[in-house]
């Protein structure tokens, strides 16, 4: 599946470049002589502005996206990005390393379609994961597989997506798909091997409320799946393998050496977007998303153990004033979400023949956020441009487990703000961005007293609590060089860091670096 996945996305890269053609030859002359290098430097100084950072997410819908651009663009770049964390969720691990390609791109035709289109291929390692060997811990979780030994785990990750809109009358209809496949495994014992498959499409139409707005809503679809098998060369002397059900709960039925399992999953969304076709005045953006999956032993025949159902409630409302040159407005997001999880109990019969006696919601973990966001931006044709971000939010997050009696439970205040440039300098464009967070714990308590502190389920749990709980400074740096060359096509470096100091002696650091073309 995976090599015929890389020929996929050759072919797709190919045909991004096909349609980039396509849509060139279709110009006519006045376009073509706006393609020489001046014209390549303004239409990438609107195209990467940030103020779209502020507006992107109110035309996410297939129906919408032919107004969140006014020009074409395709990128494709090459990248390496480490991340290292010294505080952090154990089932996660404390950092990665990744080498990886990705190309998009935006083909916009004027009162008539949009077609865009994106594929990547990432390769890397998750460093020092304990208690989890289970791909997609913030999908499936708490209902992981796990042993005590963990390691660093190797990945292989492609995903591609791509959308049609078209115009018809006040009327746009558009259609959208994404697939995402992960293949991840450790070489040493505990060796892994697991196959994940994500797929999701979605169907919009919006539609022409006056000469200003545009009113849409979209229905999509998802199917996931994850095959999860673990292997030991060394069976005689192999950890014991825990079938966890959320705050260090195992099924203690299950446990020892039931080491396949399989995920299968599917939801579906809702979604209603308004937005202004000019991005000055009133946005609006609310969502659902119902999403559930099953967890069964394969060892067991394919014995079903655990569901989990989530539901996912997110709303945005913004305004925006100004002109083509300076943009000021406010935002007001918030998102609960809120995650059950079903388990069943069974009657041992002997000889893993297992009698399914009743079901019960042991597990609840429900989260929130709501932040308000401001925006001050000045955009010059042929001059500095720079910008103004702030942010301010609370967020909650609490987790309980029926039997036996535990919980989780904290909430922090945080907020940012972030201060972006662009200049020009000849031919060349530079962004930079410079930003900085904080977070402040508000409220924390835990309990897990049934457990004994020396044991080593007290200890993962006391150390993920740490870090939920901890209070935190963050610097965020990155900064953008775009250079033109001849016949339309721009020279691209990228690159980011991140600091973070935790409230203790810990500290974390993420590096990224990238090189592309852009035409």
């Amino acid at each position: 599946m995976f090599k015929q996945l890389k020929v996929f996305i050759v072919i797709m890269v190919a045909g991004i470049g096909f349609s980039y053609a396509s849509d060139t030859v279709s110009l006519d002359s006045t376009q073509l002589k706006k393609a020489d290098s001046l014209g390549l430097q303004q239409k990438l100084k609107a195209y990467y502005a940030p103020i779209h950072r502020f507006t992107d997410g109110f035309f996410s819908s297939p129906a919408m996206k032919y107004y969140s651009r006014n020009y074409s663009l395709t990128e494709f770049n090459l990248g390496y990005k480490e991340n290292k964390q010294e505080r952090y969720e154990l089932q996660q691990g404390d950092g990665i390393q990744q080498f990886g390609f990705d190309t998009e791109a935006f083909l916009k035709h004027k009162d008539k379609d949009v077609l865009w289109g994106s594929a990547a291929y990432s390769n890397g390692k998750r460093k020092n994961v304990l208690w989890n060997e289970s791909s997609d811990y913030a999908i499936v979780a708490p209902y992981v597989m796990a042993d005590t030994v963990g390691g660093d785990l190797s990945y292989e990750e492609y995903s591609f997506s791509g959308g049609y809109g078209i115009q018809l009358g006040k009327t746009m209809l558009g259609i959208s798909g994404t697939y995402r496949a992960l293949l991840e495994y450790r070489d040493i014992d505990p060796r892994p091997k697991n196959v994940v498959s994500d797929m999701e499409f979605e169907l919009a139409a919006a539609r022409s409320l006056n000469q200003k707005y545009q009113l849409s809503f979209g229905l999509s679809v998802r199917k996931y799946t994850q095959e999860n098998t673990l292997k030991f060369s060394r069976e005689f002397s192999s950890p014991m393998v825990y079938h966890m059900s959320g705050l260090g709960v195992d099924n203690k039925l299950i446990a020892g050496n039931k080491t396949q399992t399989y995920y299968n999953g599917g939801g579906y969304g809702l979604q209603f977007q308004l937005a202004p076709k000019d991005k000055v005045g009133l946005f609006t953006n609310l969502e659902y998303r119902n999403f559930s999956f099953e967890k069964t032993i394969l060892d067991l025949q394919a014995l079903p153990v655990s569901e989990l159902k989530s539901k996912l409630w997110k709303g945005e409302l913004a305004y925006l004033l100004g002109d083509q040159e300076r943009q000021y407005g406010l935002k007001l997001a918030a998102s609960t979400e809120q995650r059950t999880g079903i388990e069943g109990k069974f009657d041992n019969r002997g000889q893993d023949n297992y009698l399914l006696i009743s079901k019960s919601k042991n597990y609840l973990h429900e989260q929130s956020d709501f932040r308000l966001m401001g925006i001050y931006n000045v955009q010059k044709q042929n001059a500095l441009s720079w910008q103004v971000l702030a942010d301010i939010g609370y967020s909650s997050d609490r987790t309980d487990y029926v039997d036996p009696v535990r919980s989780m439970d904290f909430s922090a205040l945080s907020g940012g703000l972030n201060l972006g440039l662009t200049s020009t300098f000849g031919q060349s464009m530079i962004q930079a961005l410079i930003g900085g967070k904080l977070s402040k714990n508000t409220n924390a308590s835990r309990s897990w007293s049934d457990l004994k502190t020396s044991s080593e389920i007290y200890r993962m749990l006391e150390s993920n609590y740490e870090y939920r709980t901890s209070d935190y400074q963050q610097l965020n740096l990155s900064a953008r060089w775009d250079y033109p060359l001849n016949k339309g096509i721009a020279l691209s470096l990228k690159s980011a860091y991140s600091y973070t100091a935790f409230d203790s002696k810990y500290s974390g650091n993420q590096f990224l670096i990238t090189a592309g073309i852009t035409f």
